[in-house]
């Protein structure tokens, strides 16, 4: 009895290996059928309780391959220094096979030519994934940001300025960001600091103005001539116009009404008033009319444009003002000098060539220019290519 369940054991190994060897070769032999493929035959394929394949017989190793659910995927196999690789063309939907027999074509090419194309690909794809990742918000948020918690109290004012002042860069990648994105974010935020603490000085002085006159009023004391109804004092239209017009601080303490022609918005730097000894004609941006029209209402419009208030005669400096328009600005280092330095620097990143610069900005010789010159759109191309 134990003889005859022992044979009957072994009769039904021997049948469960005959029947799963038929089907390993019923679907090699599938895998391994040879057509050349079409459209049409591609379409017909109907998917199976296992994966396989069908390849064409015109491209050797090009072949389709079909998933349990009828996903059909163009594959090249290939040998590559005695192993046998492969790698994906694309789905079948995605690509025709026409498309995706000339692209089996150009790979094979590139094997013959000794190319391992599916580690060539798996090299460019983690290349572009590290550069994903080699983003300015990567490097913020994974890097920066941890270090910050543990080592700066002020982290979260950090983190803030951070996502608001470099918005525009976060996705760039760290290799693609320039010096000119750096020197743009800088002049940008200086001007706005600049321009808010302008605009809150004025309000604050014009108030004071307001309260002074309501205050005078009530005991009928005289008051002073109102210099101007939009400007409390000359800081305001002096520095929007020097950020405007690239015009040295001498310049425009000497500057004179007959200098400016304002209908064709057009300014004279005289010779005698100007450091390199020649006259210069600097046209006026809408912002720089609009300011000096403001200034001018009122007022005869001849002699000095910004004369003393205390004396009526030439500034001798704006020194105070000045200082306490950098500390509500909180602009550290930065000279009434450094407004010339970033009308030139707008004038090159709008793509104004040096030498028109240089003639607005009075140099002599264009040496003293080309400091501006990597601020050029060309050089900033230039860079980004290099970082590629």
């Amino acid at each position: 009895m134990l003889q005859i369940c022992h044979c009957f054991l072994l009769l039904t190994n021997y049948v469960g290996y005959l029947l799963a060897n038929v089907a390993t070769s019923a679907r090699v032999a599938h895998e391994h059928m040879n057509t050349r493929l079409t459209a049409s035959k591609i379409a017909a394929l109907r998917p199976k309780p296992n994966r396989y394949r069908v390849w064409d017989s015109e491209i050797q190793g090009f072949h389709v391959r079909i998933s349990p659910k009828g996903r059909k995927t163009f594959v090249l196999t290939y040998r590559y220094e005695g192993f046998v690789k492969e790698i994906t063309i694309g789905t079948y939907g995605n690509l025709t096979i026409e498309e995706a027999r000339r692209l089996a074509k150009k790979l094979t090419g590139q094997i013959a030519d000794n190319i391992d194309v599916s580690a060539q690909r798996k090299a460019r794809e983690a290349e572009a994934y590290k550069n994903a990742r080699a983003t300015l918000w990567r490097f913020y948020s994974e890097m920066y940001l941890p270090w910050a918690e543990a080592n700066l109290k002020s982290h979260n004012e950090t983190s803030r300025t951070i996502k608001s002042d470099f918005k525009h860069l976060l996705n760039r990648n760290l290799a693609a960001i320039t010096q000119w994105d750096v020197q743009k974010w800088a002049s940008d935020m200086q001007k706005k600091r600049l321009y808010s603490a302008l605009s809150a000085r004025n309000e604050s002085k014009k108030l004071a103005r307001q309260s002074h006159e309501n205050w005078a009023s009530k005991r009928k004391k005289i008051l002073k001539p109102i210099i101007s109804s939009v400007y409390s004092d000359y800081l305001m239209p002096l520095v929007l116009l020097a950020i405007n017009t690239g015009m040295r601080r001498g310049e425009i303490f000497n500057l004179h009404w007959s200098d400016i022609d304002l209908d064709k918005r057009l300014l004279t730097v005289r010779g005698e008033i100007s450091k390199s000894g020649y006259t210069r004609h600097v046209p006026l941006t809408t912002e720089a009319q609009r300011c000096l029209n403001h200034w001018g209402q009122g007022k005869a419009l001849k002699g000095l444009v910004f004369p003393s208030p205390r004396t009526g005669k030439r500034l001798d400096n704006i020194n105070s003002a000045w200082e306490t328009l950098m500390k509500l600005a909180e602009l550290d280092n930065f000279r009434f000098h450094d407004l010339r330095h970033h009308f030139a620097s707008s004038l090159v990143m709008r793509g104004v060539d040096l030498n028109t610069v240089r003639e607005l900005l009075g140099h002599r010789d264009l040496k003293t220019t080309l400091c501006y010159a990597h601020l050029a759109p060309e050089h900033n191309l230039s860079e980004k290519k290099d970082a590629r």
